[in-house]
């Protein structure tokens, strides 16, 4: 699914999406990250999301938390597609002088990214996100009431996890997938090192064309694609918070070449890695 906003590659704080319709054609291919919260309110007939390196079994009215930088996508069945997408950065909340708050409701949300309630939280939910969105298309400067029911929103969340209404959520990762979350894993963690099928195949004791074909299955992506959007990502926090210069940070997340890195920076990202320093500095 293509996204019709980028948080991304904007300014603002907080985007709310609605998406109904009936076919196939905004299920996700590849996985993908972004560097901005995700809530997801599922209203449809029942899909498969991916995350990291699982995937979830959605229900109608199940509450999804995509965290900053996590891998992911959607896949769905036949029927009905029905969500509200809310997307938003914690310095929207400018309401606030102390965001702590704001990040402690996060990090308890980034334990259990699919949240599924009991019937009567179910539809508080769905009003709640109906009135957000309404409010959100209502007003054009997304100011102080947008911010508190958004806060509410959270606070109501958190509150609903703390009085113990949530249901159990399976994972349901594909056959033959095992190795794959602990190789996303392995990625993650030593992306900045010379990685490479073989490497992986080997560490992992996998044959490297089910490796392939595993991996794709899970994550919709190819091995050199999800190590070079990993690179790509980290590579663009360094340009937004460190003095490294540009010829320096493309070494030091892993790629070989910096004209390579210009290149896939740039397909990602629609700007040149100098391009993203600016915005830093103005």
């Amino acid at each position: 699914m293509q996204y019709t906003y980028n948080l991304d590659n904007s300014c603002e704080t907080i985007y709310i999406e609605n998406l109904s319709c009936k076919d196939a054609k905004n299920t996700m291919k590849q996985s993908h990250y972004h560097d901005f919260y995700e809530l997801y309110f599922y209203m449809g007939d029942a899909m498969t999301y991916y995350i990291g390196g699982c995937a979830y079994a959605v229900e109608k009215y199940d509450l999804i938390f995509i965290n900053r930088g996590a891998l992911h996508r959607t896949s769905y069945h036949n029927g009905m597609k029905e969500r509200t997408l809310v997307m938003f950065r914690p310095e929207f909340f400018k309401i606030l002088k102390d965001l702590a708050p704001v990040y402690a409701v996060l990090q308890t949300l980034s334990k259990t990214p699919v949240l599924r309630f009991r019937s009567d939280i179910k539809e508080r939910l769905r009003i709640a996100f109906a009135e957000l969105s309404a409010l959100y298309h209502a007003d054009t400067e997304h100011g102080f009431s947008l911010q508190i029911q958004l806060l509410h929103l959270l606070h109501a969340v958190q509150q609903y996890i703390d009085s113990g209404f949530l249901l159990g959520v399976s994972e349901a990762p594909p056959k033959k997938t095992f190795a794959v979350p602990d190789i996303i894993a392995y990625i993650n963690t030593r992306y900045h090192e010379p990685l490479s099928l073989d490497l992986l195949a080997s560490r992992f004791f996998i044959d490297k064309y089910y490796l392939c074909h595993a991996f794709k299955r899970i994550t919709g992506d190819t091995v050199t694609g999800y190590l070079n959007k990993k690179r790509l990502t980290e590579a663009k926090k360094l340009l937004l918070s460190a003095d490294y210069p540009i010829s320096e940070i493309f070494q030091l997340v892993g790629f070989q070449s910096q004209n390579y890195f210009n290149a896939r920076f740039k397909e990602m990202y629609g700007k040149t890695p100098s391009e993203i320093r600016r915005q830093r500095r103005a």
